[in-house]
């Protein structure tokens, strides 16, 4: 059993009673609920209308947006529809359009004498020949390529090559030897020349009238002679110049013998290489 209070006086009273014995209040009518409890459960009330109001709404917003985008998808394909069946009225007006353009063509062409459809056709295949001829130019213009060929310079056999001559246009050089020009002469003015020796004749008084060391007596007078290598003088011709005591030399020039080459893959072409 616990106590409780009158809700009209106050009062405390056992709960088991159905009236209050102090102001004669029924308390089995109404049943005393404390405020916290009724705080609370209007709390809990109001968040769940606020809850079911906001849900509420969410659905409905989403509903619109689909019979929004429902919508604008039937009016894109209604308009897509329009312009195809806009185009397809256009195709089939240029159709009829071409048909007339070629019944009139041919009927045109069925008018004309049969000289002018030969004409027609050489003509025809004559341009088709020359865009054929055009197109194989422009494919093999296209596919050349054309690069300096290497030059290679050699000599005649017995010349050597001299770099510092390539621009005379002449660089292979050879020696040319022959033989001089050979003069004899003596150097004193007593000797004779004789071939290539020189003769001096001395003389000398006879010693009881003879002549001695290989001396013959000549006009009462002892002579003797003596031979002597003469000396050697040596003449070259023009444009040669001396070698040695007995030969004479020049340069004799020569233009090299040129030719081409390519890399592996190309072809020669005059100084060029083509592939």
């Amino acid at each position: 059993m616990a106590l409780i209070k009158c809700p009209k006086c106050n009062h405390e009273i056992s709960d088991t009673l159905k009236k209050c014995i102090h102001c004669g209040t029924s308390l089995r009518e109404k049943k005393i609920i404390p405020k916290k409890k009724k705080i609370i459960l209007l709390v809990l009330v109001s968040l769940v209308i606020i809850s079911i109001t906001a849900i509420a709404i969410f659905k409905f917003t989403q509903s619109n947006n689909k019979n929004n985008t429902i919508n604008n998808n039937e009016n894109s394909n209604t308009t897509i529809e329009k312009d195809d069946n806009t185009t397809n009225s256009n195709d089939t007006k240029e159709d009829i359009s071409n048909n007339e353009d070629n019944t009139s063509s041919d009927t045109s062409k069925n008018n004309q004498p049969k000289e002018d459809k030969t004409n027609n056709t050489l003509n025809n295949n004559k341009n088709n020949d020359e865009q054929k001829n055009n197109t194989n130019n422009n494919n093999n213009t296209t596919q050349k390529v054309i690069i300096d060929a290497t030059k290679n310079e050699s000599c005649p056999s017995g010349y050597e090559y001299k770099e510092s001559l390539s621009s005379t246009g002449r660089p292979c050089q050879k020696m040319n030897i022959i033989n001089g020009n050979i003069s004899y002469y003596c150097l004193l003015d007593n000797q004779t020349l004789e071939g290539d020796k020189c003769k001096s004749i001395y003389t000398s008084k006879p010693v009881g009238g003879q002549c001695y060391n290989g001396s013959i007596l000549n006009n009462g007078v002892c002579e003797s002679t003596n031979y002597t290598s003469a000396s050697t003088r040596l003449s070259c011709p023009s444009g040669y110049t001396k070698y040695n005591d007995t030969q004479c030399y020049s340069w004799i020039y020569e233009s090299a013998n040129i030719n081409y080459s390519c890399p592996s893959g190309y072809t020669l072409n005059g100084n060029k290489c083509e592939k």
